[in-house]
């Protein structure tokens, strides 16, 4: 036993870049839930409590007008990106709807003005999360680059929602206001691992 050398056991360092959530740059974003006129007086809380059927609601739309991006991290030489955005509206039974924006050539503040439409009912949105996605199309074959992702929503970034973080009270505010734009600026994560594309 006089032999032995004994250590005590101590945690393992985490190193600083394993909890960082790195910049990738903002999204200027506007989003609302389009209903049709008969309903200009719904109140998408109310719905949900009272458990009405999506039928009376069959051609909601859920529009996301995407404005552009600053501050993107430029990869390439060249200095400037061919970037575009991927839509990906995460439903509550997990089904995705997908959508892509047109790619802007040689720009490094890229503004597409694109509308993203995707055809919903109320139920289906009710713990449904939006991932948006910054991407560089690659030139030459080889794969395009993930510049950075924002989520609004109920389902957040490590797997839980906090019910007070910015993008879930943005989420909920672009349903209390059925047919009224809402306008966000979304900071951009870098983390691809987070994101579906």
């Amino acid at each position: 036993m006089e032999s032995f050398s004994w250590y005590q056991l101590q945690s393992k360092h985490e190193k600083p870049e394993d909890n960082l959530i790195q910049y990738g740059g903002e999204l200027l974003v506007s989003a609302r839930l389009s209903v049709p006129a008969q309903y200009k007086n719904f109140q998408f809380e109310r719905w949900m409590m009272e458990g009405k059927k999506d039928q009376e609601f069959s051609n909601c739309q859920l529009q996301v007008m995407i404005f552009g991006a600053r501050n993107l991290p430029v990869l390439r030489s060249a200095g400037t990106l061919n970037s575009f955005v991927k839509g990906c509206l995460i439903l509550s039974d997990q089904a995705e709807l997908k959508q892509k924006s047109p790619v802007v050539k040689k720009e490094d503040c890229p503004q597409w003005k694109h509308l993203f439409v995707f055809d919903v009912t109320p139920a289906q949105l009710q713990q449904s999360c939006l991932h948006l996605t910054v991407w560089d199309q690659s030139t030459f074959g080889s794969r395009d680059q993930f510049l950075g992702g924002a989520k609004l929503g109920a389902k957040q970034l490590f797997g839980f929602a906090d019910p007070i973080s910015p993008s879930v009270l943005q989420w909920e505010e672009v349903f209390r206001r059925p047919n009224t734009w809402m306008d966000f600026t979304l900071i951009l994560h870098s983390n691809m691992e987070n994101f579906k594309s």
